[in-house]
């Protein structure tokens, strides 16, 4: 999947990142639209020690286009949004 990653301060790139398995429990959102909070400003401009490899941008809106074992009252096309911490 594609993720903005935190590269050096003021530098962020679009990447293709691995992801593991789908754990039970969990779902997978396609994001169509990601906030930019205060902790993303922090990071940007290097006002934080954070690690190169930090996705950007944790509230986001989305379509969930994968649901795991164990999740109850979420499918496969539900309209989601969310802050992950």
């Amino acid at each position: 999947m594609k993720a903005a990653i935190y590269e050096d301060i003021e530098k962020i790139a679009l990447k293709d990142v691995e992801t593991d398995a789908l754990p039970p429990g969990y779902v997978i959102v396609d994001t169509k639209c990601s906030g930019i909070c205060g902790s993303d400003r922090h990071n940007y401009y290097g006002e934080w020690n954070q690690s190169h490899t930090r996705a950007q941008g944790h509230e986001v809106c989305g379509v969930i286009s994968e649901v795991g074992e164990d999740v109850d009252g979420f499918t496969v096309g539900d309209k989601v949004s969310m802050d992950c911490l």
